[in-house]
């Protein structure tokens, strides 16, 4: 769901119907396939490799014009603040 953290954004959430069922369950789908992705990558023995392949799939992802970038955005800082990771690193753990 998404939850408004400005009257702006109130007013944005409220024009756009964000939280109507099919755009939750598209969001919900997304960041299930960016988990599982994140969880292939993590298994990879190399850490060159690893690394190479978590930053690809990041800047891919999270890029302006990928679908629901705000929230693929949203997911790797959870992620990252979860492992303790700093701004612009790349948890590779």
């Amino acid at each position: 769901m998404v939850f408004a953290r400005t009257q702006r954004g109130l007013l944005t959430e409220t024009v756009l119907n964000l939280n109507r069922t099919p755009l939750i369950e598209r969001r919900r789908d997304r960041l299930k396939d960016m988990a599982r992705r994140v969880r292939e990558i993590l298994g990879c023995t190399d850490a060159h490799l690893r690394t190479a392949l978590l930053n690809e799939l990041l800047r891919v992802e999270s890029a302006d014009a990928a679908e629901f970038a705000a929230c693929v955005r949203a997911f790797i800082a959870n992620r990252d603040a979860q492992l303790g990771v700093q701004q612009n690193e790349v948890a590779v753990a």
